[in-house]
């Protein structure tokens, strides 16, 4: 996959993600979930903390999974996004006022670990569990 197979027409780069592995995934991708970030997106402090939890959560994610991966094509997507969210993740540590990179290895978690943590926040659900999307207004 090529980044302008993938690059959307506003060129946000979590939806260039989204679209890289729905092409690659096809059939075998889960099905979008339904967002409501319960307000954290209205206040750019709450927003930070949000981002920072997020971003850092996104990156031991990619890296708990990348061993069980076994598509090369899948692999190569997954390492290319997996350094721009540990981008993302400094940037946002950057902003909220905290050390960017604390460790010289990041740790990766497991996708229970994942799932439990994206639980609690009561953030994302599948979309039979939700009957409105909610967009967050504050956005960066």
């Amino acid at each position: 996959i090529q980044p302008k197979d993938v690059f959307d027409r506003d060129g946000w780069v979590e939806r260039a993600h989204v679209t890289a592995f729905l092409k690659l995934l096809g059939a075998q991708a889960i099905k979008r979930p339904t967002f409501d970030f319960q307000g954290v997106t209205e206040n750019q402090q709450a927003f930070l903390k949000t981002a920072v939890a997020f971003e850092d959560l996104a990156v031991a994610a990619y890296k708990g999974q990348a061993p069980r991966l076994r598509s090369d094509a899948v692999l190569a997507a997954a390492v290319g996004i997996h350094s721009v969210e540990a981008r993302h993740a400094a940037w946002m540590r950057q902003l909220f006022g905290i050390t960017p990179a604390v460790r010289a290895f990041d740790r990766p978690a497991s996708r229970p670990q994942i799932n439990r943590i994206v639980a609690s926040t009561h953030f994302v659900s599948a979309p039979a569990k939700m009957s409105a999307r909610t967009d967050p207004q504050f956005t960066g």
